[in-house]
């Protein structure tokens, strides 16, 4: 369960049944804070006081929305607090933790891009012209794509920000750049480009020879030359495989 997550489905109109379920996701978030604290008390002592501006007449609204609740792990705490207040051993935790929740964060942005370009491609096959029905369908699956797309670019950085606050300049930063929006992009350059966007909005034709005019000088974007030791990014994976193949059933 993922607070962005959970912080990004509030933002959208529901269904009765999709709230039911988003309320559980919130209680049972709400749930795992708490036990948290427990622990919290123990391993970041500093954090029992910063706790206390929390008790205020807005905490019971705080409880309605816990994907609002700051965790004040060591990487969010002021400098003075994190190397006086945490017990020994606390960050270097958190350093494997963010540099491991980074690289499951890019992980799943290259196959979010592998998914979005087989499903516009697919799209542009064998969708267009088949009716308006369709193509909303098509629109609609390809934006709930880039959403979880979004969200994994978000976890991205929020990683890679605790990472510089708790090891400027690290081992980690050698392979988990800055991740611009020019980077997310790929995984290759495409020769015979789709004729609309993923908006199903017609590309022009002198826009299209355009960008097949680039790719004589096309860059891969660094996020497909970085590989992780287990070397599970080197190829398409079958989850990557059967998730556009549903999504294609769904069309």
């Amino acid at each position: 369960m993922c607070r962005r997550t959970i912080a990004s489905q509030m933002k959208r109109r529901k269904a009765d049944v999709e709230k039911a379920d988003l309320k559980n996701k919130q209680n049972m978030l709400l749930h795992r804070i708490q036990a948290w604290r427990k622990v919290q008390s123990i391993y970041i002592p500093c954090a029992v006081s910063l706790l206390e501006t929390l008790q205020s007449p807005d905490a019971e609204t705080a409880s309605l929305h816990p994907e609002s609740i700051p965790l004040f792990l060591p990487s969010s705490l002021p400098r003075q607090h994190r190397e006086k207040g945490c017990l020994p051993g606390i960050i270097n935790k958190e350093i494997r933790l963010r540099q491991a929740q980074a690289e499951d964060a890019l992980h799943n942005v290259r196959r979010s891009l592998r998914l979005r370009q087989g499903l516009i491609h697919y799209k542009h096959i064998h969708i267009e012209g088949s009716g308006q029905k369709a193509n909303t369908r098509a629109t609609s699956l390809l934006l709930h794509f880039q959403e979880r797309l979004n969200q994994h670019v978000e976890c991205y950085h929020v990683a890679c920000t605790a990472l510089q606050t708790l090891d400027p300049g690290g081992s980690w930063s050698l392979t988990l750049r800055a991740l611009n929006a020019s980077d997310v992009r790929g995984p290759g350059k495409d020769d015979n480009g789709p004729a609309t966007d993923v908006r199903g909005r017609q590309i022009s034709q002198k826009k299209r020879q355009q960008g097949q005019a680039s790719n004589g000088r096309y860059e891969m974007s660094w996020i497909w030359r970085t590989v992780r030791l287990d070397g599970r990014d080197v190829t398409k994976s079958t989850a990557t495989q059967v998730e556009v193949n549903d999504s294609k059933l769904y069309f």
